[in-house]
């Protein structure tokens, strides 16, 4: 196997160049394969929870040896439990993710693997973990080439490594924050918000930056040895239960706990029923994170009430009665619920809604909500 300066660098220069589309990682895949004689080359990305894969890409294996790693062997791959916990961009060797002789004798290697001419050796790099979900990209070689292109392909494996690291990491923050911006755009959340994707199971497939600091530093919301969102508080754990089951027959719910015991300070929870399957689905999408319908969580430090309505009241010259009924409005309370509440007739509030309406130009309430939360939130 040799590799020449000129075509090193069409390779490295053609991994700079991929875009998240799939063709373009396949052309990669493809060359490294016929670089290494043949080699079945991989790109797979697989939950750390759930111990399977995610999205994948093989080049050289049959159709049929494809479909069988998707639906069963790629949850009981040793190697890929054993890169884990390998440091990101590091290229080993497959016997240093799972020694051989224990690899003899599993069930992955007597029907996956051997039946495959015994690709048993190769090399991958971890490319990308984030706790939740990793990526690997490598090769697996016939066992009769493994003088020949074993440590060859090893060694062009940890020269891309760094671009291969650099293109993941990347296409993954940009599917971040486009997921992000799309989301604070079409829903009324408060700026720094938590956010959360669950499953139906609270599995956390998804957390921006603001839910990452709050798991590792609240008391009261974590995630457990599972991957699912937990609160510590039993009687909050118990409304968002409340809240996990009212999101199927609605499109959003919210409720407040406390944010430490002991403590006036809390925190505002909204769900949202939110259909994010499908987004973004090139290879770097998040179509497979997102296989089942989503939903959204929202975790924002509750805002001084009093205070609130002081500022609405004065920066948009509301009376006392209309700054209160648009802070509730903000808040997701219809105006039923507020006449209800604080014992008005729906005439009385209606006619508050239509002054606050009017006094800051807003066409309707969702633009008023808009307007409330930029002022409330800048």
């Amino acid at each position: 196997m040799e590799v020449t300066e000129e075509k090193f660098k069409k390779l490295s220069a053609q991994i700079l160049s991929t875009s998240s589309q799939d063709d373009s990682w396949l052309s990669v895949l493809q060359e490294l394969s016929e670089i290494a004689g043949g080699a079945r080359t991989f790109l797979f990305s697989q939950d750390l929870f759930d111990n399977r894969a995610l999205r994948q890409h093989w080049v050289g294996c049959s159709d049929d040896f494809v479909q069988s790693w998707k639906d069963y062997y790629s949850g009981i791959n040793p190697w890929a439990n054993g890169a884990k916990d390998v440091t990101v961009g590091t290229v080993l060797r497959e016997s240093q993710y799972y020694p051989e002789d224990q690899l003899l004798k599993t069930e992955f290697y007597n029907d996956w693997i051997k039946p495959q001419e015994n690709i048993k050796h190769g090399s991958a790099v971890v490319a990308y973990n984030n706790g939740r979900v990793m990526w690997l990209i490598g090769g697996l070689i016939r066992a009769r080439d493994t003088d020949r292109y074993h440590e060859p392909f090893h060694r062009l494996l940890t020269l891309l490594a760094p671009q291969i690291q650099h293109v993941i990491t990347t296409n993954e923050t940009l599917n971040a924050i486009s997921f992000e911006r799309d989301v604070f755009s079409k829903k009324n959340i408060k700026a720094n918000s938590a956010i959360f994707v669950i499953n139906e199971k609270r599995k956390i497939v998804y957390a921006n930056a603001a839910a990452e600091t709050l798991l590792k530093s609240s008391d009261a919301i974590v995630a457990d040895e599972k991957g699912r969102l937990h609160l510590l508080d039993f009687s909050a754990m118990r409304n968002f239960e409340t809240a996990m089951q009212q999101i199927k027959e609605q499109n959003i719910y919210s409720f407040t706990m406390r944010k430490t015991q002991g403590t006036d300070q809390k925190l505002d929870f909204t769900l949202f029923r939110s259909q994010v399957s499908g987004s973004n689905t090139g290879l770097f999408g998040w179509g497979d994170h997102f296989a089942e319908p989503g939903i959204l969580v929202t975790i924002s430090e509750q805002a001084d009430e009093t205070v609130a309505i002081q500022n609405i009241k004065n920066q948009f010259c509301l009376t006392n009665a209309e700054a209160s009924v648009t802070y509730s409005i903000y808040k997701g309370i219809t105006i039923n619920e507020y006449a209800k509440s604080h014992s008005l007739s729906i005439h009385t509030v209606r006619n508050q809604v239509k002054a606050a309406l009017s006094k800051t130009g807003s066409r309707r309430q969702s633009d008023l909500v808009r307007l409330i939360n930029k002022a409330i939130n800048p």
